[in-house]
């Protein structure tokens, strides 16, 4: 085996806590005295991924070559955040420990100006919950910063991958209809553990329909990797090499594309929260509804108690009542989100149905025949409601990106009941 290569030294570089909130699990860091808030942002970054998607080493190697390290330079810079409040510190070694926190690092680069990174917990550090909570923490995280404006959306994603699975799928849509459909012209891909040879992944993302605007490709081995011999370092050197020039285009992309504003989804984002909860209190009341009227034909094919039928028909009433108020409510606040969006459209409880319905019929996901059928009865009576309190927008196409939480947390009733029966003697 040949002469071995010295690994490279590390240099810390001191990251100033700018601000930290605890309860929420976001922070900021800026590089030293370099920059500092009054100085701005520069040009925002946000990177989402999965976990082990190699997204964390990624923001290593990006901030390095933000710094302007080369090839041949014997160090390599390691971030240590510093906290302002405590004085406490750790290394970029102990990173991990900050990966279920929204983290913005601010960097002053000689050739590229000032870039803001912003990383996101992994999906899988969510429990289960990612296509909600991973939005929702980001939408705290730029509320809470007072950043006003985004320039790009980075998915981290392997190379090798063959297909998304349903939790990349969701949370990675859920989080671009947090943005809006604009986003897709701010859309990256960036794909780790590359070779020179084109990803895998890149059929992933044709099958699953997502746009965006341009993919690079890096390999995050060759950062601070201890080369054994003259031939290992040279395959480092074509993948450090593949980094620095996908770098580079998304550099020089994020400087000159145009950001778009955050002041919509901040203000917006409270309101998509509560359609989806209105979605969850619709399907309920939907369902009973269904299931009553399914127990009434049956009291009266066994020609029942008429006591039992009178008590069917006053819980039926009182669903029909509440199913009308929950689809109102949802009408109107689907109304006011398009009247306050940049790109006003016609979007109504029904149309919004729709696309429930639409979401379901691609999945296949057990108990589909049954949600349907909820989704269908809810539709019927949405559409009495958009006849009857019509309200004339701006006609332009719809919009709206297909409502991920719903297909996620659909509920079932704690306790099953006889098929097309329900329980009349609560």
């Amino acid at each position: 085996m040949g002469m071995g290569t010295k690994l490279p030294g590390n240099m810390i570089v001191s990251m100033q806590e700018i601000f930290r909130d605890d309860e929420h699990k976001v922070a900021l860091y800026a590089l030293n005295d370099s920059c500092g808030p009054q100085d701005g942002f520069g040009r925002v970054l946000l990177l989402i991924g999965a976990s082990g998607s190699g997204k964390s080493t990624m923001v290593k190697w990006l901030v390095n070559f933000l710094l302007g390290v080369k090839w041949n330079d014997g160090s390599r810079y390691e971030m240590d955040m510093t906290s302002t409040l405590s004085g406490e510190s750790f290394s970029s070694r102990d990173y991990s420990s900050k990966t279920q926190w929204v983290t913005g690092y601010t960097i002053k680069s000689p050739e590229y100006g000032i870039f803001t990174i912003v990383d996101t917990p992994g999906f899988m550090y969510m429990e289960g919950k990612d296509s909600y909570a991973i939005p929702q923490h980001i939408w705290t995280f730029f509320k809470v910063t007072g950043m006003k404006e985004l320039c790009g959306v980075g998915f981290v994603v392997p190379a090798a991958t063959k297909w998304l699975t349903t939790a990349e799928k969701s949370t990675l849509r859920s989080c671009l209809k947090m943005f809006g459909n604009d986003v897709t012209g701010n859309f990256y891909v960036i794909f780790t553990f590359s070779d020179c040879n084109e990803p895998l992944a890149l059929e992933a993302f044709k099958a699953a329909k997502i746009a965006y605007k341009e993919y690079y490709q890096v390999n995050n081995s060759a950062v601070y990797s201890l080369y054994k011999s003259k031939k290992y370092s040279s395959f480092a050197k074509l993948d450090w090499d593949m980094g620095a020039r996908g770098f580079r285009k998304l550099c020089i992309s994020l400087s000159a594309i145009k950001p778009f504003s955050l002041a919509l989804m901040i203000r917006v984002m409270p309101e998509q929260d509560a359609i989806d909860d209105k979605c969850r209190e619709m399907t309920k009341v939907a369902e009973l509804k269904l299931k009553l009227e399914n127990n009434l034909l049956w009291l009266k094919r066994l020609k029942g108690r008429r006591s039992s039928h009178v008590k069917v028909q006053g819980n039926l009433r009182e669903a029909r009542v509440t199913l009308t108020i929950i689809l109102k409510d949802l009408n109107d606040t689907l109304l006011s989100i398009s009247e306050s969006s940049m790109k006003p459209s016609v979007m109504n409880v029904a149309d919004y149905i729709q696309l429930l319905i639409e979401a379901e019929l691609q999945g296949k996901r057990p108990g589909k025949k049954e949600r349907l059928q909820v989704l269908k009865e809810a539709q019927r009576q949405a559409e009495v409601i958009c006849r009857t309190h019509p309200k004339k927008m701006h006609s332009t196409p719809v919009s709206y990106s297909t409502p991920v939480s719903y297909e996620l947390r659909w509920e079932t009733p704690e306790e099953e009941q006889p098929e097309g029966k329900v329980n009349c003697e609560k």
